[in-house]
C-alpha cells in the first residue's frame, strides 16, 4: 500500500511538471476582462502562447491532429468571441491494396478525418467507393477496399453487331451477330469474354462465298457458302470442264478456293482409230485426239479433232491412211472407180447431166503430199423436176439436188402443205405435187369455254374448244375443229350451257341418263313399286325440268275385296296382294258365277276388273229344258 501510494504521487507530480512545461510555471488564474486558454483542449496550439489573453488580443489556433472549427479567435471583455475548436488527433494505416489499386495520397499512415483517394492504373476499372475517409483509429469508412478490374475497350468486328454496348469489364460476355452475307468460321464462337488479361478472343466476321449455278451438274442453284465451308460440285455423267468431273470448293473470305466450272459440257464418243492408224487422246469436252499413220502414209483428213460439248470439230469420222491419195469412185459421174494419185497429180470429175453434188457439177481435185486439195463428192445425186407453183401462190429456188425452195401465198391465206421442199437425190421431200394457197377461217368466241374471244385458223391448222367445268353443248364438252379452205370442220358452240347437278336416285328405285344441259333422266322402280312422280326430268341450263326433287318408289299392294253379297268365294285368301296377284273367284255349291271369274292387282293398288261378280241359282226351268232338248234334235236329223 505504501508503494501504490507513492506510485501515485510520482505520478501527479509528472502531470504537474508537464502542465508547468506548457505553460509556463504559471497557474495564476486570469483577471476580469482576460480570457483564459483552458477554454481550448489541450491539443490546441495558440499563438501567441499566454495564459491569459488581455481583451482585444487574438490568437492563431492550430493542432497536430484533425483540426476542426474556427483558425482563429478573440477576446472580448473576458470572453472568447468564436465557439472553441477541435482537435483529434489518431492515425489510420494505409489498407492493404493489390498492385492496379493507387492511392492518393501514397502514405504509411495518415491522420485522423484523412481522405484517401483510390484510382486504378491504366487499362483497368475501378470498382467501388472512389474515396475513403481515416474515421476512427484505424478505422477507414467506407472499409471496404475497391477493386481494379480489366476494362476491355470496344473493339472493332467488322460487318457484325454487338449484342449490347460497353463499356465491358473484366467478366463481361458478349456475342456478335455478323450482317447478311457474312459469317464466322466453322467451329468459331460468336462470344467474347473481357479477361484480366482483355477480350479472350475477337471474332471474324468473314464475307461469304457466292457459287453460281453450274448446268448439266449436281449443283442447279446458286448456293452461298460461310467462311471455310466447303462443297464438292459433281459434273452429270458425261459431261465434264476442263477435263475433270468433279470440284472441291472451300469459302476463304469471300475468295472461293478451286475451280468453279461455268458449265459442265457433254462429252464425246470415243473416236475411231483411222484404218492403218491410230487416235490417241481422251474424249473429254475440250481435249484433243490425234490422228498418226506411219511414215509411209498419209493421213485423209485433219490429224486432230476437238472435243467441243459433245461434238468433235470433225464430225467424228473415220479417216484412213494414204501413201499417197486414193480418189473414191463417185456414182452418176465419170468417175465410176476408186484412183490413187500421186503427189500433186490432179484430176477432174464432173456430174452426169441431170446430177449435182453440193449444187455443182465439176469438181477439180489434186493431191498434195497424200492430201487431196478440192471437194471429192460422195456422190452425184439426182436433181429433180422443177417444182410447179401453189395455186394462187409462188414458188422460189433452184431444183438441184440439195437445194431447197419455198411456197409462198398471201397474208390471208395459208398453204395447204409444207411451206418448202428440199430435193433428194431427185425426189422432192414433198412428192412435188401441186399445193394451193386456201383461205384462213375465223372461230367466234364461245361463252363459258376456254375460247373466250376470236381466232384466225390457218388453212388445216386444228384447234379443241373446252367447256368450262360444269358446262356443255350438245351433251359434249370437247370440240375439235379444223379449217379447210375457209371452212370449218367440226361443231362450233353457240355457247356453252351450264350442265344440272346429278339427280337423287328415288328412294327403292333408280335414276338413269346423263346431268348435260338438253339430256332427260329417267326414274325407274322395280316392277312391284311405282313412282310418287313423273318418270323423267331433262336439263335445260343447270335446271331440272321436274325441279330436281327426290322421289319415291312405293310398293303396289291390293287389298283383299270386301265380299257383301251372296255366298261369293275367292282363292287365295289374303289380306293384301302384290302388284301382278290374280285371285279367283267361285261360288258356293250349285250356285252359278256371273262376272269375271278372276282379277290382277294393278299399280294402281286397284283390282282390275273393280267390280265382284254375283252367285245365282243354277235350275233350268222345265219349258226351257224341252226346248233345248227339242232344238238338240233337230239338229241331229238336219
Amino acid at each position: 500500500m505504501i508503494v501504490a501510494e507513492m506510485f501515485r504521487v510520482l505520478i501527479e507530480h509528472l502531470i504537474l511538471a508537464v502542465i508547468i512545461s506548457k505553460w509556463g510555471c504559471s497557474l495564476a488564474e486570469c483577471q476580469p476582462k482576460e480570457c483564459s486558454v483552458e477554454y481550448f483542449v489541450p491539443e490546441i496550439n495558440l499563438s501567441p502562447d499566454k495564459d491569459c489573453y488581455s481583451d482585444g488580443d487574438s490568437a492563431n489556433l492550430t493542432c497536430n491532429g484533425n483540426f476542426g472549427g474556427p483558425p482563429s479567435n478573440q477576446c472580448n471583455g473576458g470572453s472568447w468571441t468564436l465557439p472553441p475548436s477541435s482537435c483529434e488527433v489518431f492515425t489510420c494505416q494505409r489498407p492493404e491494396t493489390p498492385p492496379t489499386l493507387i492511392l492518393s495520397p501514397n502514405k504509411t499512415s495518415y491522420s485522423a478525418k484523412e481522405i484517401l483517394a483510390y484510382s486504378c492504373t491504366k487499362g483497368h476499372q475501378l470498382i467501388g467507393a472512389s474515396v475513403s475517409l481515416c474515421d476512427q483509429p484505424d478505422t477507414w469508412n467506407p472499409p471496404t477496399i475497391p477493386n481494379c478490374l480489366v476494362s476491355c475497350n470496344m473493339t472493332a468486328v467488322g460487318n457484325a453487331t454487338f449484342s449490347y454496348p460497353g463499356p465491358y469489364n473484366e467478366g463481361d460476355v458478349i456475342t456478335i451477330t455478323c450482317d447478311d452475307g457474312f459469317s464466322l468460321g466453322p467451329g468459331a464462337s460468336s462470344a467474347m469474354t473481357c479477361t484480366e488479361n482483355g477480350w479472350n478472343s475477337v471474332p471474324v466476321c468473314y464475307p461469304n462465298c457466292l457459287v453460281p449455278a453450274v448446268d448439266n451438274s449436281d449443283h442447279m442453284s446458286d448456293q452461298e457458302l460461310t467462311h471455310e465451308e466447303t462443297i464438292e460440285i459433281h459434273c452429270d455423267d458425261g459431261y465434264s470442264f476442263n477435263q475433270e468431273h468433279d470440284f472441291p470448293l472451300q469459302c476463304n473470305n469471300s475468295v472461293i478456293s478451286g475451280v468453279i466450272p461455268n458449265v459442265c459440257y457433254l462429252d464425246c464418243d470415243p473416236l475411231s482409230a483411222p484404218i492403218d492408224g491410230e487416235v490417241s487422246g481422251h474424249y473429254l469436252h475440250g481435249t484433243t485426239a490425234f490422228y498418226t499413220c506411219d511414215t509411209n502414209s498419209t493421213l485423209n483428213g485433219a490429224t486432230e479433232a476437238t472435243c467441243e460439248n459433245g461434238i468433235w470439230s470433225n464430225g467424228g469420222g473415220v479417216y484412213r491412211c494414204y501413201a499417197n491419195c486414193l480418189v473414191p469412185a463417185v456414182n452418176n459421174s465419170d468417175h465410176m472407180g476408186d484412183r490413187v494419185l500421186t503427189n500433186e497429180e490432179t484430176i477432174e470429175i464432173h456430174c452426169d447431166d441431170g446430177y449435182s453434188f453440193n449444187q455443182e457439177h465439176d469438181f477439180q481435185l489434186q493431191c498434195n503430199n497424200s492430201v487431196i486439195s478440192g471437194v471429192i463428192p460422195n456422190v452425184c445425186s439426182l436433181d429433180c423436176d422443177p417444182l410447179s407453183p401453189p395455186i394462187d401462190g409462188e414458188v422460189s429456188g433452184h431444183n438441184l439436188h440439195g437445194t431447197t425452195t419455198s411456197y409462198t401465198c398471201d397474208s390471208n391465206s395459208t398453204l395447204n402443205g409444207a411451206t418448202e421442199a428440199t430435193c433428194e437425190n431427185g425426189i422432192w421431200s414433198n412428192g412435188g405435187g401441186v399445193y394451193r394457197c386456201n383461205a384462213n377461217c375465223l372461230v367466234p368466241a364461245v361463252g363459258n369455254s376456254d375460247h373466250m374471244g376470236n381466232r384466225v385458223l390457218t388453212h388445216e391448222e386444228t384447234i379443241k374448244i373446252h367447256c368450262d367445268d360444269g358446262y356443255s353443248f350438245n351433251q359434249e364438252h370437247d370440240f375439235q375443229l379444223q379449217c379447210n379452205n375457209s371452212v370449218i370442220s367440226g361443231v362450233i358452240p353457240n355457247v356453252c350451257y351450264l350442265d344440272c347437278d346429278p339427280l337423287s336416285a328415288p328412294i327403292d328405285g333408280e335414276v338413269s341418263g346423263h346431268y348435260h344441259h338438253g339430256t332427260t333422266a329417267f326414274y325407274t322402280c322395280d316392277s312391284k313399286s311405282s313412282l310418287n312422280g313423273t318418270t323423267e326430268a331433262t336439263c335445260e341450263n343447270g335446271i331440272w325440268s321436274n325441279g330436281g326433287g327426290v322421289y319415291r318408289c312405293y310398293e303396289v299392294i291390293c287389298s283383299a275385296p270386301e265380299i257383301t253379297t251372296g255366298p261369293l268365294l275367292l282363292e287365295p285368301i289374303k289380306k293384301i296382294y302384290s302388284q301382278g296377284e290374280t285371285i279367283t273367284y267361285s261360288c258356293d255349291g250349285d250356285l252359278e258365277l256371273n262376272g269375271s271369274a278372276s282379277a290382277i292387282c294393278e299399280k294402281t293398288n286397284e283390282w282390275k276388273p273393280s267390280s265382284l261378280p254375283t252367285c245365282s241359282s243354277g235350275h233350268v226351268p222345265r219349258v226351257a229344258v224341252l226346248l233345248l232338248f227339242v232344238s238338240a234334235f233337230i239338229q241331229a236329223n238336219m
